[in-house]
């Protein structure tokens, strides 16, 4: 179907609320599979965000008789508040990208670019910073500095301290992983959508020239 065919004004995408037109029948061959990691990038970030939630919940126990609790809780308020406002960044980059590849269209390839840019930052301070609900790499730090302040002397201190710290370590590890690896599948599908936006809509121009040479 050429994109002048494509009734953009029929609205079937989200299945119950239907605010935009997504039909992947619509995609040639050449981009077919990069539409498929479009729809995949936009649902499976649910998965990191909630266990984000999770983490930063199981976090807060730790902390319950400290004054960190706070910051604790502060990061817990903050993972729901992701898990509300992430999804949607990622399904309205996900239409972007769908018609930057299905039209042809530069100016959503832009669109999808700048915005899924801006998003793949954000990943980014997922996998490697240390405040709010970030468990990233830096948290490393945070570790060592639960250890050496948890040490009082004694025994129950120490054990305590080095409880938090393990559990500190495996959520960043998790989180630190998880997130990287949707940064690289970010840049991924960023590039792809530019090729098929770029080379198709040459390809195009050019068949349409041919028609009049």
């Amino acid at each position: 179907m050429s994109s002048g065919a494509k009734r953009w004004d029929n609205y079937n995408w989200p299945p119950l609320l239907k605010l935009v037109h997504i039909d992947h029948t619509e995609l040639s061959d050449s981009t077919a599979l990069t539409g498929k990691l479009l729809a995949g990038l936009a649902y499976a970030v649910f998965a990191p965000l909630i266990m984000n939630v999770l983490f930063c919940f199981i976090l807060i126990f730790p902390y319950l008789i400290d004054l960190q609790i706070v910051v604790q809780l502060a990061g817990f308020a903050c993972s729901l508040l992701a898990l509300c406002m992430i999804p949607v960044w990622g399904f309205a980059n996900y239409y972007f990208g769908f018609r930057a590849l299905s039209a042809k269209s530069m100016k959503y390839c832009i669109y999808y670019i700048l915005s899924q840019g801006a998003l793949t930052i954000y990943y980014a301070w997922m996998a490697f910073g240390f405040f709010f609900n970030s468990n990233g790499l830096l948290r490393f730090f945070t570790i060592l500095a639960s250890v050496w302040l948890g040490y009082s002397g004694s025994m129950l201190s120490i054990v305590w301290a080095l409880i938090t710290a393990v559990l500190w370590l495996l959520i960043v590890v998790v989180e630190t992983i998880v997130w990287t690896v949707f940064i690289g599948v970010s840049i991924f599908v960023m590039i792809r959508v530019f090729q098929g936006s770029y080379f198709g809509r040459a390809a195009r121009i050019a068949g349409v020239a041919s028609k009049f040479a």
